[in-house]
């Protein structure tokens, strides 16, 4: 029987924030804001700590600079904003970071200003923080509002049973409990209990672990019943019951994205549905559809139909979403650069679609390059270079505004998918995502459940340098917590600058007229000199370009000591250019352990595997992802697998036959984060993309039919860096290198006549 029903109230799962103040009991904004300042000044951030203010009024201006514009007024940061800053500035979870922002939102108007971010900041996030009532009062406030659970009805006797809990599983109590039962057992002549650093020792062996839970005046007078532990085996331990943990593995969890009785998380109601357009239903969307986002595309959002909601429906407000999933400085859905971005992502992926429906393959320096800026005038669906080049610079502002808000080292959450080099090679890119999913909610896309890590190096050498980059900032534009790009050493323009008519400022000239040609090549460094250094995927990967170097650094390093914007590296600490430049040594033999000078001579160096073990251990993760390098198989095990060198640029200088690869990396259902390869095979002549790579005796069938053999330069290892052509050689030693293999067509000059081509290139 149908259950159609009347229509149910428009707008009902639209979500509204209800604040109200009780102006007779609170102070006024003029009183509170007299009592920010004397606080301030009681802690010395008008005097000796003035430093300290300014810094944090900077972060405090980057963070609010990606949100939407006030009239005038003075900028305050939301709380979505904060939510989402506290997680890549401080690693905070939304539990955290919720209770943080209502502790310190003293006017209660759903807002921080600056004198309360810095309040915030002083009291839950600098270590050595003066003593003081009032942020003691401000750190208990925000206890209070993470274990009520009910909103501001105070605290059940369950929530208050969770804070106890908490308690005892803190540091402080439990090192007070192992040193009574270590003196007990010592007592009775137990056997000691060894370290961790001890691991080649004899543990404590099952028979004597037996005898410790079965020895009542242990563990019985001290509370501790092991019935607690072994329900957890029955799948009902106290701790699944629990609703609310505040702890740091719940931030773990969260980012490893763990199951979905996670404590802490809810369930929400989206405000919009997505509609799927084919052929047939295009009329139709048209003619019904209102502030949708186009029916040109192969799906449209629009707000959740009255026919879709039961009638006098009243939303639960537990069941209500707060933001826009896309997250804070994400291009609003009725705005120009939304437009703008989203048609370039849309038109992206019906490219990626024609690529790999080809009946044949081809090498992405020979698709779409005359005239030189036909792909870029695809993606941006124009023809007039000036209106190319106005759009790259709106998109590049837009980059530039949300990457300034975000910190040096992002946090991506899982899933992941991770890229290697892709040096403007546009057509691989879109082969890659075509054949392994795309950053699109839309299409069959998958960014609204998996984050994307681009790890640097997007120009140079490439047909597409320009399109690529444009695609890269409007999906920046559109998902900025999703989409994160890690910057390499060639989005430096000491590097890039030296690779002459393959150069990212040649390809500008060639797409554009050179007034328009320097706006676009300005506007892409202003991005590149704010994008982070790395990524730490779920606490336990680190994705950077180049590699650990030396070791000597830490990620705390890396997450605050990193100047930006970063347009010289002479200015930049020692370790920041061995992230960006170093290698890892390509044998784990113990003759290439410590570190050692690089080929490429100069400011890089080439780490061993005792390098990498040490430096995960030292500071807690268990994979390095760098890129840096091409090989073979477009990704490489090395070091005891603590380090993946990854790569995604094919047939790279089009004379190799490397593959391109990206990482997946996702939890799986045995408590793993798994990480994956796939892998987009290397172009043979007349093969369709979707084949497989050629194998060995396939290349060398290949060779004896009369294809040009390639005279491998330098070394006979498969393992080689995608930046010999920039460290310790010659144009000319280059082109003989390669005498036997036909050099590839130069570049067509659209608006300027081709650079010299340079005697030395690199660092």
């Amino acid at each position: 029987m149908a259950n159609y029903g009347r229509l149910g109230p428009a707008g009902a799962l639209r979500y509204c924030r209800s604040v109200s103040i009780d102006f007779e009991e609170e102070p006024s904004t003029q009183e509170t804001e007299q009592r920010e300042q004397a606080l301030l000044q009681k802690l010395g951030f008008y005097d000796e700590r003035i430093e300290a203010k300014m810094r944090s009024d900077t972060e405090f201006h980057r963070i609010v600079g990606a949100q939407t514009k006030t009239n005038g007024t003075e900028r305050k940061m939301t709380r979505e904003s904060f939510l989402m800053a506290a997680r890549q500035l401080w690693g905070l979870d939304h539990v955290q970071a919720a209770a943080a922002f209502a502790s310190a939102d003293l006017t209660g108007e759903d807002t921080l200003n600056k004198r309360e971010y810095l309040l915030l900041r002083e009291a839950f996030h600098h270590r050595d923080a003066r003593p003081c009532p009032e942020l003691d009062r401000m750190r208990g406030a925000a206890l209070w509002h993470k274990y009520d659970k009910r909103g501001p009805k105070g605290l059940t006797r369950e929530d208050y049973r969770d804070f106890v809990a908490d308690l005892c599983a803190g540091d402080t109590h439990v090192d007070h409990v192992m040193r009574v039962l270590e003196q007990h057992r010592e007592s009775k002549g137990r056997p000691r209990l060894i370290p961790d650093a001890m691991c080649g020792e004899q543990g404590l062996s099952e028979e004597d672990f037996l005898s410790d839970l079965l020895d009542q005046d242990l563990l019985g007078p001290r509370g501790l019943e092991k019935r607690d532990l072994l329900m957890g085996f029955s799948g009902d331990s106290p701790q699944r019951r629990r609703r609310h943990r505040w702890r740091a593995s719940d931030a773990r969890a969260e980012a490893d994205g763990g199951q979905a009785n996670r404590p802490g998380l809810r369930v929400a109601l989206e405000a919009y549905d997505q509609v799927a357009v084919t052929r047939a239903t295009e009329a139709q969307v048209a003619s019904t559809s209102e502030n949708c986002e186009g029916v040109s595309r192969k799906a449209v959002t629009r707000p959740v139909h009255p026919e879709a909601v039961n009638a006098d429906l009243e939303l639960a407000a537990p069941l209500a979403c707060e933001f826009d999933w896309r997250g804070p400085g994400a291009a609003q859905r009725d705005s120009e650069l939304f437009d703008v971005a989203m048609g370039c992502v849309d038109r992206a992926g019906a490219m990626a679609r024609s690529c790999l429906n080809a009946p044949e393959d081809e090498l992405d320096r020979t698709w779409l390059c005359d005239p030189p800026d036909a792909a870029l005038s695809l993606l941006l669906d124009a023809s007039d270079p000036s209106v190319l080049a106005r759009r790259v610079v709106e998109l590049a502002q837009a980059c530039k505004r949300i990457a300034a808000a975000q910190p040096p080292l992002v946090r991506a959450r899982l899933p992941c998918k991770i890229f290697g080099d892709t040096h403007g090679q546009l057509r691989d890119v879109l082969l890659l995502f075509a054949s392994f999913g795309a950053p699109t909610h839309k299409n069959a896309g998958d960014v609204e459940l998996c984050s994307y890590v681009f790890n640097g190096d997007f120009i140079d050498r490439g047909e597409h340098q320009v399109a690529l980059v444009a695609l890269l900032f409007a999906l920046k534009a559109l998902y900025p917590q999703r989409i994160y790009l890690v910057r390499g050493n060639h989005e430096f323009r000491s590097t890039s600058e030296r690779m002459g008519p393959t150069s990212f400022r040649a390809a500008c000239s060639r797409a554009f007229p050179p007034a328009d040609a320097h706006e676009v090549y300005e506007a892409c460094f202003g991005v590149f000199e704010w994008l982070p250094l790395a990524a730490l995927v779920a606490d336990r990967i680190l994705v950077v370009h180049g590699g650990v170097g030396d070791g000597s650094w830490r990620l705390e390093d890396l997450a605050a000591g990193v100047p930006r914007p970063l347009s010289d590296l002479r200015v930049a600490p020692a370790w920041v250019v061995q992230a960006l430049w170093s290698d890892p040594s390509d044998s784990d033999a113990d003759m290439r352990r410590g570190v050692h000078m690089s080929p490429r001579g100069g400011i890089s160096v080439e780490f061993g595997p005792d390098v990498t073990d040490r430096f995960c251990e030292g500071n807690g993760i268990d994979l390095v992802v760098r890129s840096h390098q091409y090989v073979r198989r477009g990704y490489k095990y090395m070091h005891a697998g603590r380090l993946v060198t990854l790569f995604s640029a094919r047939n790279y200088f089009g004379r190799e036959e490397n593959d391109a690869a990206l990482l997946l990396v996702a939890r799986d259902g045995y408590g793993q984060i798994r990480v994956r390869p796939k892998r987009l095979p290397a172009y043979v002549a007349g093969a369709h993309p979707s084949l497989g790579a050629p194998s060995t005796s396939q290349r060398r069938r290949r060779s004896r039919s009369g294809s040009p053999k390639r005279r491998r330069s330098r070394s006979s290892s498969p393992y080689t860096s995608d930046d010999e052509a920039d460290v310790a050689t010659t144009a000319g030693a280059l082109d003989a290198a390669f005498a036997e293999t036909p050099p590839p067509p130069p570049p067509k000059a659209h608006f300027c006549p081709s650079p010299k081509v340079h005697s030395s290139l690199g660092l």
